[in-house]
């Protein structure tokens, strides 16, 4: 009796791990969707201010952003102290980011121009994605440069190529 169970339970666990697999690739497919910027970037300097803190993180590799930043080579990354919507930036480790847009916020939460361009983290899962040591074989850096290329309507195959 005791065996059925546990097979029951092994089909269980194992049907749920085939099933629950692809959500890893949607949650990035969805983060990637919604973000004003993606980039590979490494956490340089955190700053703690009275209410927010700040992590000012070096872009190694821009997958997406607004033109005006092409050439920019850190950002601002603000999040609100005693809120927490998403995993934050991991110090000193490469991670693939999806930001959104928080000039005005930061404007109004009054940050000094010299941390500008200001973003925040996206709320979405999968949207910080901490990164193995070698970036170019990171399946999960692989897809998003795959979806970031279909948006502009480069084919999955000259992306790989």
């Amino acid at each position: 009796m005791m065996n059925h169970h546990i097979r029951q339970n092994i089909g269980l666990v194992l049907t749920l791990a085939v099933i629950l697999t692809p959500l890893t690739g949607q949650r990035l497919r969805r983060a990637v969707a919604a973000a004003d910027l993606i980039a590979v970037a490494k956490s340089i300097r955190v700053i703690p201010t009275k209410h927010h803190v700040l992590y000012r993180m070096q872009i190694e590799e821009m997958l997406r952003g607004p033109r005006k930043l092409a050439d920019t080579k850190e950002v601002t990354v603000v999040e609100t102290k005693r809120l927490s919507m998403h995993n934050r930036p991991v110090p000193a480790k490469k991670m693939l980011v999806c930001l959104h847009n928080f000039e005005r916020g930061a404007q109004k939460v009054g940050l000094p121009k010299n941390f500008a361009p200001s973003f925040k983290m996206s709320g979405h899962p999968g949207s910080a994605v901490v990164l193995g040591a070698d970036n170019d074989k990171d399946p999960r850096l692989e897809f998003a440069r795959i979806l970031v290329a279909s948006q502009k309507g480069i084919s999955p195959r000259q992306v790989t190529e």
